[in-house]
Formats: structure tokens, C-alpha cells, sequence
């Protein structure tokens, strides 16, 4: 919820982990969703929530600055100050306590310190410590109704492009992305297509063409998120961890290697790797789109340079169509620059007679790769290419 330089290390380890858990993601989402707030609310209120941790303001004070800030509306202002009072700040109620701020008064005295409040207290410590083991689970913090419903990241999508002078800045976009992330990160990885999916697209473009700093700021996001994919642990380093995004990466880094990090070596990966193996069609697909993602931003603009501008798919299957007949097929990428290293069955030798040569198992796993991808995808494109090595050395 903050960035990491703002611990005070005067302020006891045991407050820092409340302050700094990513449950507390969970509750602002929460908020934000119970009052029909904005992204920009819930980024005012964590900052806010930052700012009451490390002394900066009192929760007194509250009111006036969710005014000043414009969060909210006459009506449930209120009940938007108890919640942050009651689910971010509660838990740590001796911290404040000992500033003289007594959480416990303020909600008796608006209202009452509502059994949610308390509950809540064992829930926060409960995902603390699912944190500090590497099993938090976001998604299963947020409000159940949610889920179903992908979040939306601005309300007027179209100013990328616009010259207004209210357009969103590249900040205001890059910091919606990521509070986007925060929530949206998995369903827009189960997606398959949508208006979400361009949108998203076209934010990307304009962050990462304008900024270095914020492609840095959004890899390193994804570096971190803690999305899950699948339900089996990963054996990673003789070792079960949980199948976090996260893990992922490193499994497929251990693999394919870290120099070997294109849309062939991830396709590879996906039928190669004894953890991905473990997962269904779809979850397959999801973690091809986590790894394609990854590699998209970091190389960025790298893997579009061959292709215009509209065409560029920083998220996967933003503008993909699935041609209705194979002639309409067109390779949309060059071929990879390197072959990745590879533990692939080795061609068999036959015998030395001029008869039909069988296909080398290598080639026999490259063509089931290439028909897993819709036509006019990167990804078959660039598997295309590389069986297209195969008929030339032969």
C-alpha cells in the first residue's frame, strides 16, 4: 500500500506490519467498492491511512481531510471515517492509543465499535501471518461480490489519445494501472477478450512509451503481485512454495534460464515444466499470460518494433481476431533473435536407407505449441518461425 521508503523506524516492527500488509489493500478495496468511491479515493485514503501511521495526521482530523480531499459525500462521510477507523486502524489501537488517540472512544461515541471491527482484528493477523509465510491469498480478502466484476480503471478511457487540457497525466494513468492491478491483475488474466482488455492496452502503451521510471515502477509491481495460478504448490529448489505469480517466475526463470525470456521459450516452458504440467487448460493460459505480460513490459517496446503502433499487445490478446480460414494467417513477429537452452529429445537415428525421415520429437512438441495459439498471435508466430528451421535443414 506504500512504498517501502516511508517506514519510520521508530514505529515498532509489530505496527509496521499492520501498516504495511497487504491485507490493508484489501480493506481500502473494500471501501472503495462499499461507497462507490473512485481509484483516486482509495489512493487518497491509503495515503491518508499513511499519513495517520506515521503521526503526519490525527484521527481527528479525519473529517476535514476527507472534505478537503472531496472522498465521499455529506451523507456517508461518516460511515466511510468508521470503517477506516474500524478495519485499518483498530488493529493497532495501543499504537495509537499511546499518542492519545483512542480508537475505541471515537467509534463508542460516533456510533459504536461495531462487532465487524472486532472480528476484523483477528482476520488482519491471521493474513499477516499468511504474508509473512508466502501463502496470502488477496483475492479471497476482498468483498465476495467483487469478484465478479472487473474494476474499472478511469472513466474516460479515451483521453490517452486526447489533447484536452483535463486529460489524465501519464502519472494519474500509471498510478490507476496499478491500483488496477492491485484488483483487477487476476480476472484480467482469465479474460479472452473485451473492451477491458484495450483499454487496459492502450494505458500500457502510453505509460511505458512516455516513462522509464514507470515501466520500472509497473515490472516491479508485477515482480511482487502475489496473484495465484493453480492450487498445487510449485516444487521450486527441492522445495514447495505456493503457486504465487511470483514463484512462477522463478520456476520459469530456473527452466528456461534468465537469457532466454521470449514468446517461444514461453511456450516452451508452459509444455516443459514439470509445475505448469500440473495445471489445467486454462490455468495454463493464465500463467501463459502472466509470463507474456512480464516479458512484454520489461523488453518493452522491443517485441512490437516490427509491427505498427495498433497492433502493439502489451496485454495479451488485446486486439487479437481469430481469422475464420488458415490462408487469412499472417506472421506478425520477427523471428526470435536466440534459441533458448533446451532438454529436448534428441532426433532419433534411423537407418541410413533414403526412406520417409520421421519428425524429431522436437519438432513433433513445436507444432502442438503452435496449434495452442490462435492464429496471427505473436506466440504462433514466432513457433512458426522456429518450425520453419526445421523444414529448411532438412
Amino acid at each position: 500500500m506504500v512504498d517501502q521508503q516511508v517506514k519510520t523506524s521508530t514505529i515498532p516492527q509489530a505496527i509496521q506490519d499492520i501498516w504495511l500488509a497487504d491485507y490493508q489493500r484489501a480493506l481500502t478495496y473494500n471501501i472503495r467498492k462499499k461507497y462507490g468511491l473512485s481509484f483516486d479515493d482509495r489512493s487518497a485514503i491509503e495515503q491518508t491511512i499513511d499519513a495517520l501511521f506515521k503521526g503526519d495526521l490525527k484521527v481527528a482530523d479525519l473529517a476535514n481531510n476527507l472534505k478537503t480531499q472531496k472522498i465521499g459525500t455529506t451523507q456517508n462521510t461518516q460511515a466511510i471515517i468508521r470503517d477506516i477507523i474500524g478495519y485499518c486502524l483498530l488493529p493497532a489501537k495501543d499504537y495509537f492509543r499511546q499518542q492519545g488517540q483512542d480508537l475505541e472512544k471515537i467509534l463508542t461515541e460516533s456510533g459504536g465499535v461495531d462487532k465487524v471491527y472486532t472480528d476484523n482484528i483477528s482476520v488482519m493477523n491471521k493474513a499477516i501471518a499468511e504474508e509473512q509465510a508466502g501463502t496470502y491469498d488477496h483475492d479471497k480478502y476482498v468483498l465476495d461480490d467483487t469478484k465478479k466484476v472487473l474494476p474499472v480503471v478511469n472513466e474516460k478511457p479515451e483521453t490517452i489519445e486526447g489533447n484536452d487540457s483535463d486529460d489524465l497525466s501519464t502519472e494519474d494513468i500509471k498510478v490507476g494501472l496499478i491500483n488496477f492491478f492491485d484488483d483487477g491483475l487476476n480476472d484480467l488474466l482469465s479474460l479472452e477478450s473485451g473492451d477491458m482488455l484495450e483499454t487496459i492496452n492502450e494505458e500500457l502503451i502510453e505509460v511505458l512509451t512516455n516513462n522509464e521510471k514507470y515501466k520500472k515502477e509497473i515490472e516491479t509491481y508485477l515482480l511482487g503481485t502475489k496473484i495465484t495460478i493453480g492450487t498445487t504448490n510449485l516444487n521450486l529448489a527441492d522445495k514447495e512454495v505456493p503457486p504465487i505469480s511470483a514463484n512462477w517466475l522463478k520456476d520459469f526463470f530456473s527452466v528456461a534460464g534468465a537469457d532466454s525470456f521470449d514468446t517461444l521459450s514461453i511456450a516452451k516452458y508452459i509444455i516443459s515444466s514439470p509445475n505448469a504440467k500440473n495445471l489445467s487448460e486454462d490455468e495454463q493460459a493464465k500463467l501463459r499470460r502472466f509470463l507474456t505480460l512480464y516479458h512484454n513490459i520489461h523488453f518493452f517496446p522491443a517485441p512490437f518494433t516490427a509491427l505498427p503502433v495498433e497492433k502493439w499487445e502489451v496485454i495479451p490478446g488485446a486486439h487479437t481476431n481469430l481469422p475464420t480460414k488458415i490462408e487469412d494467417e499472417k506472421v506478425l513477429a520477427p523471428s526470435p533473435k536466440r534459441q533458448p537452452k533446451w532438454s529436448v529429445t534428441p532426433k532419433t537415428e534411423t537407418s541410413t536407407a533414403p526412406v520417409t525421415r520421421s519428425k524429431s520429437q522436437e519438432l513433433i512438441d513445436l507444432e502442438k505449441m503452435r496449434d495452442q495459439y490462435a492464429i496471427g498471435t505473436l506466440e504462433r508466430a514466432a513457433i512458426e518461425e522456429e518450425i520453419k528451421h526445421f523444414d529448411q535443414a532438412s
